[in-house]
């Protein structure tokens, strides 16, 4: 459907404005394309959800959908009874309830992708909610014209809505921002910057494959990510400058740092490797093994990208049922079908991926089949957070499993056997293992991290400083100091030798601190927000000093290699998601003397 030409933009705001205000009958067909969006296209903002989504309670859904059948009768009911109250809401596609709400039915009922968005559509309108009767015929017209305005309205929007319905694996947007202004939307709309048209142009000329970006290109002045700024309304700095304006996040008393270091400079974008987020405060999918491999989640599918010979292939699909080829106790036999990864780590030989329902799949790269399957547990809230692997001091090769069960687990892989299993009071985010093998950082959902004995989970000391709940935490090789990431959009830094408060609190620019890595030497810290920034502090300066790499796009995770020679930082957009990679600088001043 085309908009007329002689209805301006303002009006139909205000059509869409009034519409909503009225009360909505349908649940818009749109928002089934929002669920859960983690590839929301770049220029596309949204304000934040006015209803806590988090706090509902979704067994009205997960109570009569069940699986292995989903009657689309049962859920589609269910569903109405959920999401009918909150119409209005949802049908507003200037913020992010839609995404949010689909966000959350996927934790906690692991529905399988497209189920409600294939089962529950009843009409172009969208999906009909209950509603009591009108009082009169002028009262009948205007619930029509109420249907058509808002219908009408997202029509024009749903240019720069994501389509979900082969996706399940995108997730909520993780930060909140302000309206975009009319300029910006305007452009956005017009050129179709992540629509279909530019997907187009950038992958249907390459067979499917889009342009990378060089080093040498972008020395020329050429964008790293392929965003054409020069046909554009808007400048990078202005976009820029409106992103960081709108979000709002808490305000901490934080360190002041001088962000003029130049540590690793930009060396290719591929644009052909996409990788993907499945939920939204997850971001630790990217893992580099060296300088020259990377492995990283695209949709169901683990991928090694070689940044060799610019080939990548695949390493484990998981749409469909995987099962462990070797036989150990413990083992899963039967195996899994269409898991969810949450989380990925290789290092070495060893591959372990976690899943939504406390899946667990071990793969040697150097074998063929998958050699280990297991649950971690059958409770509800069972997603695996994070995972880490690491050697023993007897010199077997070990995983520890941090889950939302409020457990972590460390598995032995030589006997391919649970060893340990430590329970805390709330749910685990993440755990760091120091490099001594003596002490585990934990954090999750609390305020207040721990560290605790390896051995017997008994906790040292507890870290107080952080406003909100953690998702990230790493130990510097030294053995000395760690971090921590938070929601609350800091990066604190610790010393063992001193543990009443944290040594450093690092800020970011738009949000919480989903990823932390040190590099193999000690020198370099990286720490990555949801979107659009990895800033990489030197260590030496007590972090006085940063590089902050600026992009756009959500961040699905980043990777030094082990020789501190790369960093790659995957970018997950609908057009614009690729892996960026960057190379480390070097000082290699003795040259000089030869000139």
């Amino acid at each position: 459907m085309e908009l007329s030409p002689n209805i301006s933009l303002p009006a139909v705001l205000l059509m869409v404005l009034a519409g909503l205000a009225a009360g909505s009958t349908f649940v818009s067909g749109d928002v089934f394309e929002s669920r859960g969006s983690a590839g929301r296209s770049l220029l596309q903002e949204k304000s934040s959800c006015p209803i806590s989504f988090e706090n509902m309670n979704y067994t009205i859904i997960t109570s009569k959908c069940k699986g292995p059948q989903y009657p689309a009768k049962l859920c589609c009911e269910a569903f109405k009874e959920f999401a009918c109250p909150y119409a209005d809401q949802l049908n507003d596609e200037t913020n992010d309830c839609a995404s949010t709400m689909f966000s959350y039915i996927n934790l906690y009922g692991k529905y399988p992708p497209g189920l409600f968005a294939s089962e529950c559509r009843e009409g172009k309108e969208g999906l009909a909610c209950p509603a009591s009767p009108p009082e009169s015929e002028n009262d009948t017209a205007s619930a029509n014209v109420i249907i058509i305005q808002s219908f009408t309205s997202l029509i024009l929007i749903s240019g720069i809505v994501l389509t979900f319905l082969d996706n399940m694996d995108e997730m909520a947007e993780d930060y909140e921002m302000g309206d975009v202004e009319d300029d910006m939307y305007e452009e956005f709309q017009g050129r179709g910057l992540g629509d279909s048209d530019s997907d187009d142009e950038e992958y249907g000329s390459l067979n499917g494959r889009a342009t990378d970006i060089s080093a040498a290109q972008a020395r020329k002045g050429k964008d790293i990510q392929g965003i054409p700024w020069d046909t554009l309304n808007i400048t990078r700095e202005r976009y820029r400058k409106t992103r960081l304006e709108q979000y709002k996040n808490y305000e901490n008393d934080c360190k002041q740092t001088d962000k003029g270091g130049m540590y690793y400079e930009f060396q290719r974008n591929t644009r052909s490797v996409k990788s993907t987020i499945l939920h939204f405060q997850l971001r630790n999918l990217v893992c580099a093994t060296s300088k020259h491999d990377v492995y990283l989640m695209s949709h169901y599918s683990v991928l090694h990208w070689s940044a060799l010979n610019g080939e990548k292939y695949e390493v484990m699909n998981v749409s469909g049922h995987i099962a462990p080829c070797e036989k150990h106790p413990g083992s899963l036999l039967e195996g899994f079908s269409q898991t969810q990864v949450s989380t990925l780590t290789v290092k070495d030989n060893l591959l372990v991926a976690g899943g939504f329902q406390g899946e667990l799949i071990c793969k040697f790269l150097d074998r063929e089949g998958i050699s280990f399957c297991c649950r971690t547990t059958y409770d509800d809230n069972a997603i695996t957070n994070a995972l880490e692997i690491y050697d023993s001091a007897s010199g077997a090769v070990h995983f520890m499993s941090s889950n939302n069960d409020s457990g972590v687990r460390d598995f032995d892989m030589e006997k391919f056997q649970l060893c340990k299993h430590f329970r805390f009071q709330w749910p685990v985010n993440h755990t760091s293992l120091s490099p001594d093998a003596k002490l585990v950082v934990v954090v999750g959902d609390d305020p207040e991290g721990l560290l605790v004995d390896a051995h017997t989970g008994k906790t040292v000391h507890a870290l107080q400083g952080h406003l909100d709940f953690s998702f990230a935490s790493a130990w510097n090789p030294d053995g000395q100091t760690f971090a921590t990431g938070n929601q609350d959009k800091t990066c604190r830094v610790w010393d063992i030798r001193n543990l009443s408060k944290s040594v450093s609190v690092l800020r970011g620019n738009l949000g919480a601190i989903r990823s932390i890595r040190f590099t193999s030497d000690g020198r370099f810290m990286a720490m990555a927000e949801p979107a659009d920034f990895v800033h990489i502090f030197d260590v030496r300066s007590g972090y006085n000093k940063r590089q902050e790499l600026d992009f756009f796009g959500e961040i699905s995770g980043m990777s030094f290699s082990p020789d501190t020679e790369a960093l790659f930082v995957g970018v997950w957009d609908r057009t614009y998601g690729s892996l960026l990679q960057y190379s480390r600088l070097r000082n290699y001043s003795y040259f000089d003397s030869l000139l």
